[in-house]
């Protein structure tokens, strides 16, 4: 069995009164201004312009307070209308990326002076001007409008038990359909972003497998800075086997993490296999990226001012899918990058894209007396989607086992942590 001894553990992906208060009046709520011009003109006394002011906030809540959504509460494009999470942190709204004029819906860092958009609705169907409309629409679902067009260019599409729905932008970045149960009060959500990622993972988010409902989180790259569409590029769990996480390019492997090595993943056996990464400092904003070029970059802004790379993948060359081929290792810092494993040979030395080959020539099983196995150190775990998982056993008893086995070619122990059970696997 060819194998791609390619190596590097699992990494965690897988962290006094008042100042300038802006009124937000929007044009169907004129009425507000003009009852506070109406009292202010009167020339009355210090108590008559309290009372005023009492009337702007009683009238008029400022527009960038606003986190929710309901039937008699939308956003509009051409008002330049926008929601806002209650800490402030994560703003929603229509926005153009880089030189396209076309307006998508998205979410983005509200305190980042360079917008960084970490969600997208319409990615694949956009919208032509600014007629936009986020809405609830009349079957209780978040939907996107074109002006007075009555089918939406995009919609949660949910099956919703009762019309009493609202939205809800959260601090986490999480845009949720929320249920209202009316007997207890409750409120049960029917959809969220976070099950339908774009291209960025954030704090809080799981990023892996549902196996009760099937869904698969999934982040593409954008096609361009100009263009949110899926790109070329994709990432997802790939859960057989020992789980390791793999970018796409297309259909085929560019990168994968390594097979599980005993922690940072969450793993249910009966519901859900994730991994999720947490910031534990208020002062900084964080995201994980995957770009156009299919690149998974790690992001901090440290209050909202400096951005830090604080991990990628692919790292170098040696670090993508089958480099050099089956049944050989990359090495970054060697000037033939390419080797074959001990005990193989290049069956054309010239040519890399071809596999090594075996020196010995062997019938059959090829395990007998004598046989055994090479150490190899500072490398990462071969491809484990068809490898076979064992918890709690000896090195030596893994060893035993796939001597007894032909189609095993290596074994290893997975959990690089001593403090933790012993988790092997044989391929």
């Amino acid at each position: 069995m060819s194998i791609d001894w390619e190596i590097w553990l699992l990494n965690s992906f897988i962290g006094g009164f008042m100042k300038e208060v802006d009124l937000g009046c929007s044009p169907r709520r004129v009425h507000c201004r003009q009852s506070v011009e109406t009292l202010t003109s009167m020339g009355r006394k210090r108590a008559l312009r309290v009372s005023a002011l009492l009337v702007i906030f009683s009238l008029c809540y400022p527009a960038d307070a606003i986190d929710i959504i309901t039937r008699k509460r939308f956003i509009s494009d051409g008002d330049n209308e926008s929601l806002v999470s209650s800490d402030g942190i994560f703003k929603l709204g229509f926005f153009s990326p880089g030189k396209s004029r076309f307006r998508y819906i998205g979410i983005w860092f509200n305190k980042i002076s360079i917008q960084s958009v970490v969600w997208v609705a319409n990615r694949g169907t956009t919208i032509k001007n600014f007629a936009g409309i986020f809405k609830i629409d009349e079957n209780g679902n978040l939907a996107i409008f074109d002006g007075n067009n009555s089918s939406p260019l995009w919609s949660t599409n949910v099956s919703v038990p009762t019309r009493s729905t609202t939205a809800k932008l959260l601090d986490s970045g999480n845009l949720v359909l929320l249920a209202e149960n009316k007997r207890d009060k409750t409120e049960t959500i029917l959809w969220e972003s976070f099950d339908y990622p774009t291209d960025t993972l954030l704090p809080g988010m799981k990023f892996g497998l549902n196996k009760k409902t099937g869904l698969i989180h999934t982040i593409s790259s954008w096609k361009s800075s100009d263009n949110p569409a899926p790109g070329k590029f994709s990432s997802r769990l790939d859960p057989r086997g020992s789980p390791q996480f793999f970018i796409y390019k297309g259909t085929v492997p560019y990168w994968r993490s390594g097979p599980w090595n005993g922690r940072n993943l969450n793993v249910n056996s009966d519901k859900e296999v994730y991994v999720v990464f947490s910031s534990k400092n208020s002062t900084s904003f964080s995201m994980a990226l995957l770009d156009s070029m299919g690149t998974h970059q790690r992001l901090f802004w440290h209050e909202s001012k400096t951005r830090t790379k604080f991990w990628m993948a692919p790292q170098d060359l040696c670090d993508e899918y089958a480099r050099c081929g089956a049944n050989a290792m990359c090495a970054e810092d060697m000037t033939v990058h390419c080797t074959c494993l001990p005990g193989f040979e290049p069956l054309y030395p010239q040519d890399w894209n071809l596999e090594c080959v075996e020196r010995r020539k062997v019938d059959g099983c090829g395990k007998g007396d004598g046989e055994g196995f090479v150490r190899l150190e500072r490398v990462k775990l071969p491809d484990a989607r068809m490898s076979k998982f064992y918890s709690n056993m000896s090195l030596k008893d893994c060893e035993l086992e796939c001597l007894r086995s032909c189609k095993c070619t290596g074994y290893a122990n997975a959990d690089r942590f001593r403090n933790m059970p012993s988790i092997n696997y044989f391929i």
